[in-house]
């Protein structure tokens, strides 16, 4: 019994280091610059800032299991999400507004 209790602590040990260390990766890859430009694609493509009900049930569960992943990157960032939501909303507006420009 002691050896299983001493396997499970090491094994849980090892499973929280290994989680630190991934964290510790999503800080540094989302903090660069192009890690940001990334992540404001990602956050786009996953509908963060829209609704996920259109009318269509299959359509929402599809656009839900999306932002999903989007919720997940953000949660493994260690941010306030609704300060860094804000900041893509601003950016994505500026961006959008940039487009307005170029386009006329």
């Amino acid at each position: 019994m002691i050896k299983t209790s001493k396997v499970k602590k090491d094994l849980a040990q090892k499973k929280a280091k290994q989680r630190a260390s991934l964290l510790s990766q999503y800080q540094r890859l989302f903090d660069s610059p192009d890690g940001k430009e990334v992540l404001k694609d990602l956050f786009k493509f996953c509908k963060m800032n829209e609704s996920c009900y259109n009318g269509d049930l299959n359509d929402t569960v599809f656009n839900e299991g999306m932002r999903s992943v989007g919720l997940h990157i953000l949660a493994n960032m260690k941010v306030d999400h609704e300060k860094y939501m804000r900041m893509v909303d601003k950016s994505l507006e500026t961006e959008e507004q940039e487009n307005v420009y170029t386009i006329s």
